[in-house]
């Protein structure tokens, strides 16, 4: 049995949640919020002749502001059983930087499988303007440039681009979007959907759940490549502040669910 290796495991993440939040946002902007979350993980259902029959772990975003823009850190801890016994542990932690002015993103990240085999990605992406074509380039796992072309969003962008077509009433939203990982593929084109009206929050939420929220789905698809099947899919139940109350990765033989347990707000700097 060859074993399942999570090739999609950076992209889950980042794509997941990488593109939160932007309080120091122009006026009409989408007004999005800074905070820590945590995420309880579970196997949602396996497919066809999966060899997944459980999942367990946990998941970690924090999101700060600082004046210059916004720093996030993100760690994915998963265990798969298979049908054989075996137990394949994955471990991702990634660490950003966008800048306000949507210029710059800086990034890295570390995946371990088992406790040994090890991805490494490391670079910083950079463009004149924001919305302007760029390069991204590595230092890590080796020195390599990736050029994006104009219309592509770094991730924290591309949550609010979300949001503020889930407001108007737009179904569709499909951009590149770059958010470091996997430069062979990168960027990625990301279609995102929204799959339904506003759904209310409930009377007795916490403070940050007290919002709106919409179900959406976005798959990621190699850019440029005329592939019909995306590389990655995931589905999040994403508020109008950017907070993202479950997610649910899927993987094609299996999927898992990632539900909020516990979230707590994170102060706004003072840049006047």
């Amino acid at each position: 049995m060859s074993k399942w290796r999570g090739r999609q495991g950076n992209d889950a993440l980042a794509a997941a949640i990488a593109g939160t939040l932007g309080v120091s946002a122009p006026a009409g902007a989408v007004d999005l919020a800074p905070y820590r979350a945590f995420y309880e993980l579970s196997l949602a259902n396996a497919f066809g002749r999966s060899t997944i029959v459980g999942a367990t772990g946990a998941m970690s975003a924090e999101w700060s502001l600082s004046c210059d823009g916004w720093v996030a850190v993100q760690r994915l801890r998963m265990v798969l059983e298979t049908d054989e016994g075996e137990k394949l542990d994955t471990d991702l932690v990634m660490s950003s930087f966008e800048s306000v002015d949507g210029k710059s993103y800086h990034f890295t990240s570390r995946t371990t499988h088992d406790g040994s085999e090890e991805e490494r990605y490391q670079g910083a992406a950079r463009r004149d303007e924001a919305g302007a074509a760029g390069s991204a380039l590595y230092s890590e796992p080796a020195a390599a440039t990736v050029e994006f072309p104009a219309g592509t969003m770094f991730p924290i962008q591309h949550t609010r681009a979300l949001v503020a077509a889930a407001e108007r009433g737009d179904r569709l939203l499909t951009v590149p979007f770059f958010d470091g990982p996997r430069p062979d593929k990168s960027p990625f084109l990301a279609s995102a959907l929204v799959l339904g009206a506003a759904q209310p929050a409930a009377a007795d939420d916490e403070e940050l759940l007290r919002h709106r929220w919409w179900p959406v789905r976005i798959a990621f698809f190699e850019n440029d490549t005329g592939v019909a099947e995306p590389d990655f899919e995931m589905t999040a139940k994403l508020q109008d502040n950017g907070v993202v109350r479950e997610f649910t990765f899927d993987y094609g033989e299996f999927s898992l669910v990632a539900r909020l347990s516990r979230i707590e707000g994170l102060s706004v700097p003072d840049c006047r």
